[in-house]
C-alpha cells in the first residue's frame, strides 16, 4: 500500500504540472473558470432578442400595411366624395343655367306683352279720340240742319246722310270696345307662338276698327258735303197767304 502512494502521488503531481493536458489550467499553471455554459447564455439571449427584434419588424410592417390600407380607403373616399361633390355642382349648375335661361324667355315675353299692351293702347286711344272728333262734328252738324232748317232749306237729304253717318259711329265704336289683348299666361311653359297668335287677334280686330272708323268719316264728310251751298240743300219757297181786299 505504502509504495502505491507515491506512485499516485507523482501521478497527481505530474497532472498538476502539465497546463496542457487540462485546459482550465492557463499557462502559469493556474486553473481557470469554464466560460461554455456562459457563452451559451449569450447566443440564446441573442437569438431571442433577434427574434423579438424580427417580430417587431413583421408587426411594424404589418401596421404599415393596415395604415397603407386605411390611407388608401381615406382617398378612395376622397375621391367619391369630390366625385359626387362635381355631380351635385354640374347639376346645380345646369339647374341655375336653365333657370336664367326661363327668366330670361319669360322676362323677354312679359316685355313683348307689355309693348303690346302699350302698342294697342295707343291705338285705342287714337281711335276713342277721332271719335271723340266724329261727336262733336255731328253736333255742329245738326246745328247747321237747325239753321238751315230755320231758313226753309231742304236738309232732307243731309239728314238721311247723318242717320247713315251716326250708324256708321256706332258700329265704329263697338269695334273699337272689341279690341281686347289677349295675353296667355306668361311662364316657361307658354310658348312664344301663343303670344304672336294672340297678338294676331288683336292686330285683327284693330283692322276692323280702322276700317269702321274710316267709314264714319266716310258718311260724314258725305253730310258735310252735302249742306255745302250750292248742293244737294236747296231752299225752299215759302207759302205766301193771299190777301183779300
Amino acid at each position: 500500500m505504502f509504495s502505491i502512494l507515491p506512485i499516485l502521488s507523482s501521478a497527481q503531481a505530474e497532472e498538476e504540472v502539465n497546463p496542457v493536458m487540462d485546459p482550465r489550467v492557463n499557462t502559469g499553471g493556474k486553473k481557470i473558470q469554464d466560460d461554455r455554459p456562459r457563452t451559451y447564455d449569450m447566443d440564446a439571449e441573442r437569438t431571442r432578442a433577434l427574434v423579438e427584434e424580427n417580430r417587431k419588424k413583421q408587426e411594424q410592417i404589418k401596421n404599415d400595411l393596415e395604415t397603407k390600407k386605411e390611407e388608401i380607403k381615406i382617398k378612395k373616399e376622397e375621391i367619391q366624395t369630390k366625385k359626387e361633390e362635381i355631380k351635385t355642382e354640374a347639376k346645380e349648375r345646369r339647374n341655375t343655367i336653365r333657370q336664367e335661361i326661363g327668366e330670361r324667355k319669360d322676362n323677354a315675353k312679359e316685355a313683348i306683352s307689355t309693348r303690346i299692351n302699350q302698342f294697342v293702347g295707343n291705338i285705342i286711344e287714337r281711335f276713342n279720340a277721332a271719335i271723340q272728333r266724329f261727336d262733336n262734328l255731328v253736333t255742329r252738324i245738326e246745328s247747321r240742319i237747325a239753321k238751315l232748317d230755320s231758313e226753309n232749306i231742304d236738309t232732307s237729304k243731309a239728314k238721311e246722310l247723318l242717320v247713315f253717318a251716326k250708324t256708321k259711329i256706332e258700329t265704329a265704336k263697338v269695334s273699337i270696345a272689341a279690341i281686347k289683348v289677349t295675353n296667355p299666361t306668361t311662364g316657361t311653359s307658354t310658348p312664344t307662338s301663343a303670344i304672336k297668335e294672340a297678338f294676331q287677334t288683336t292686330k285683327n280686330q284693330i283692322e276692323k276698327a280702322k276700317k269702321d272708323t274710316k267709314d264714319a268719316h266716310k258718311a260724314l264728310i258725305e253730310v258735310v258735303e252735302n249742306l255745302k251751298p250750292g248742293r244737294n240743300a236747296t231752299s225752299t219757297p215759302a207759302t205766301s197767304t193771299p190777301s183779300t181786299n
